[in-house]
């Protein structure tokens, strides 16, 4: 039997993989299931499906490993990723890894099928037997400068930034992820007049167990951003990243610079720019930013445009991606066919620059005179692992849309930052607490009995970490309303028992 249509799904909870197993195989798919990556792995082997759908909340670094190590026990297999926020670093790592895609939680389940389909359609093994190129096999994909103004759409939001450097205070750059956010920071940084300063970026994603809130604002003996960006200026990768706390401080610290400012008094203050993936009232109406900072900033917001509404800058980004890839393998020369840039232009990029950077760089061939080519036809495969690691860690629970949802009561997993350390105290009692009320339908009183503590305990840690009260479900209020019941019932039948218990 043919295993094109064959998909193994990798997660630790098993209300995900029903669910997914259910939707799947309502579009086709034959289905096969495993808990932990060691699982996955050996299910790989023995099955050989044709996809695997991998989840990368947790660990990217370890989700990363697993990705090559999928690909390298069945041949050919494709793997899906799914990612909670789908940070530009979780992209490109991902992409890196062989990974066919990056898709952000919730999924989109037709999006998830499309895709799946468009991969297995026939096309030439991966050493070329139909091609007389021979693959480069990039490890790695090269730095690019991605910053390409071409379009008219690209110009328009470029001369945009360069306004806002003229009066620098804060820009926001709203757009999808990957679509050039910190090419459009840089570009603010250069016509400001604090281009000779540096340029210090806050990235989206934990570091070195650092926090973003705790990289911008500073924690212990860590200076701050705006420390290290004295006479520059500070890239926020994303606002969103700050958390509620964070976004409070730098509503704060505009709204006093901006006063200060208004009364003449010249603030030196490193000026900011903050990145989002959606735009502003998209996060405002969701409760994900308060209306008073989106007010503050209203003016000074920049959008950038997808990659798939910018076909002019595409041949400059794919030129700019063959120069790197020939300086790093020193080929002795390159020879690029148009049509296959022009098919470049007209392409979707769902996941915008780093989606084409792989794309040419899994192109990139050498020809009969060792010269470099693009050649779409070749899919450029991962070095085999040699041998399994230790045991990885079990996969963290997703949801995806357009499948069915049950509730789902998933174990909570230990959060390690990127290299794989113990992060701090604080952040593994605050991710306990906000578990322990999500386990609890947003009822404090049962969250902090799950907790083995006091109600005033649970109100002081959940003001320490800027948790907010969740709203009560209706499937705890209805719990309450029948405890509360069973409870009168049993105090009813202790009188009635009572007087009898007295006359014996």
């Amino acid at each position: 039997m043919s295993n094109s249509r064959t998909i193994l799904v990798i997660d630790a909870d098993p209300t995900y993989r029903r669910n997914a197993g259910r939707f799947l195989a309502e579009h086709g798919y034959t289905v096969f299931e495993a808990d932990n990556a060691n699982r996955g792995l050996e299910e790989a082997r023995h099955k050989k499906p044709r996809f695997a759908l991998v989840d990368l909340a947790f660990q990217a670094s370890t989700g990363m490993d697993l990705v090559e190590q999928l690909r390298a026990a069945a041949q050919p297999l494709d793997v899906v990723c799914v990612a909670r926020g789908c940070a530009l670093a979780h992209v490109v790592s991902a992409v890196r890894a062989g990974a066919l895609d990056v898709m952000e939680r919730p999924v989109d389940g037709e999006r998830l099928v499309r895709l799946l389909a468009q991969a297995a359609l026939p096309r030439p093994d991966a050493k070329g037997a139909e091609s007389p190129n021979r693959p480069l096999g990039l490890t790695e994909d090269p730095e690019v400068d991605v910053m390409v103004a071409e379009s008219t759409a690209m110009r328009s939001a470029l001369a945009r930034a360069r306004q806002l450097a003229t009066r620098p205070l804060v820009m926001v750059v709203e757009g999808e992820t990957g679509a050039g956010h910190e090419g459009l920071a840089r570009a603010y940084h250069a016509a400001s007049d604090r281009a000779d300063g540096p340029f210090v970026p806050v990235p989206a994603l934990p570091t070195a167990g650092q926090t973003p809130h705790d990289v911008l604002f500073g924690v212990g003996s860590l200076p701050s951003a705006f420390a290290k960006a004295k006479g520059g200026i500070v890239y926020i990768e994303s606002l969103l990243s700050l958390g509620e706390a964070g976004q409070e401080r730098v509503y704060k610290l505009l709204e006093g610079l901006k006063a200060a400012r208004a009364a003449g008094t010249d603030v030196r203050w490193p000026p900011m720019v903050i990145g989002v993936e959606r735009p502003l009232s998209v996060e405002v109406k969701a409760g994900r930013v308060k209306a008073e900072l989106v007010d503050l900033l209203a003016d000074a917001v920049v959008t950038v445009p997808p990659l798939r509404d910018r076909d002019a800058d595409v041949p400059v980004l794919v030129q700019r991606v063959v120069e790197a890839i020939q300086a790093k393998v020193h080929a002795p020369g390159v020879v690029v066919d148009p049509a296959v840039v022009e098919d470049f232009a007209h392409r979707t990029w769902e996941r915008n620059i780093p989606e084409l950077i792989s794309a040419v760089c899994r192109a990139a061939a050498y020809d009969a005179q060792n010269r470099l080519v693009l050649d779409p036809t070749l899919r450029a495969e991962p070095e085999p692992v040699p041998q399994l690691p230790t045991p990885a860690p079990v996969m963290a629970p997703v949801a995806v849309a357009a499948m069915p949802t049950d509730p789902v009561n998933a174990a909570w997993q230990p959060q390690l930052d990127p290299a794989g350390q113990v992060q701090s105290y604080d952040v593994y009692e605050a991710e306990i607490f906000k578990f322990a009320l999500e386990k609890a339908g947003g009822c404090v009183s049962r969250a902090a009995e799950l907790l083995g503590v006091g109600r005033a305990t649970m109100y002081r840690k959940m003001r320490a970490y800027d948790i907010e009260v969740p709203p009560v479900s209706e499937r705890t209020m209805a719990r309450s309303r029948r405890a509360r019941k069973r409870r009168a019932e049993e105090r009813a039948q202790r009188e009635a028992r009572g007087p009898e218990r007295h006359a014996s």
